[in-house]
């Protein structure tokens, strides 16, 4: 299973994005992408920490997703910035979290000349969904509603999320359920290492350009 043609390459620079169980391959790279990490962290140093991480990589090179890979970057520049300012800036991933969430909601209102195809068809489908907002913000206009509007809208319905999952609870759920990151920022206090603020800034910056709901391997 895996996507084909376009824009659609591999590392190596076939024409085919390989997803298997994750159904898409932007989610079976950033599986892959936490496995890599998180065997880098925590297995033992050994031949079978060298064969799990190679087999990891080389399902990172078959899935392989640019935003991720942006994603890691970005990541990983944040982790350092983390690792600089947490002794003098209160909070910081806290302002982090919010900096990635704001950047999303941004985003699709600023004027762009070239860009990818696929971040293209992104902001639109984020402009679809902010304009979905405004009009239920409390409640919501209701689950699939985003399907339903940008469909109507564009003449056709195969996109049943907006590949966001901000923008998704904004349009779909209401300010009330957006309130559940609140929480969120309560679990952050618990980040205290650089593999667990890597784990969920990988996440937090998927869940910009991907819906993440339904990813059968975060069940």
């Amino acid at each position: 299973m895996g996507i084909r043609g376009g824009e659609h390459h591999n590392l190596f620079r076939q024409l085919i994005r390989v997803s298997g169980f994750a159904e898409d391959a932007n989610n079976a790279t950033l599986a892959s992408a936490i496995a890599f990490f998180t065997a880098w962290k925590l297995m033992k140093k050994g031949v079978w920490k060298k064969i799990y991480m190679s087999v990891q990589f080389v399902a990172i090179s078959l899935s392989f997703s640019r935003t991720v890979l942006l994603g890691i970057v970005i990541a990983a520049l944040l982790v350092l910035f983390a690792d600089i300012t947490r002794r003098k800036i209160k909070g910081v991933d806290t302002m982090i979290m919010t900096a990635v969430i704001c950047s999303c909601f941004v985003a699709p209102y600023l004027p762009y000349s070239k860009i990818l195809i696929t971040v293209q068809t992104r902001f639109r489908m984020w402009r679809t969904a902010g304009s979905l907002f405004p009009k239920h913000p409390l409640l919501s206009s209701g689950l699939g509603s985003f399907r339903y509007f940008h469909g109507k809208k564009y003449h056709f319905s195969w996109m049943v999320q907006c590949h966001n999952i901000y923008w998704k609870i904004l349009s779909e759920h209401g300010m009330i359920v957006f309130l559940f990151f609140k929480l969120l920022r309560k679990h952050l206090e618990c980040v205290k290492t650089r593999y667990q603020r890597m784990i969920m800034l990988l996440y937090l910056i998927f869940a910009c350009a991907f819906e993440t709901v339904y990813l059968q391997f975060l069940c």
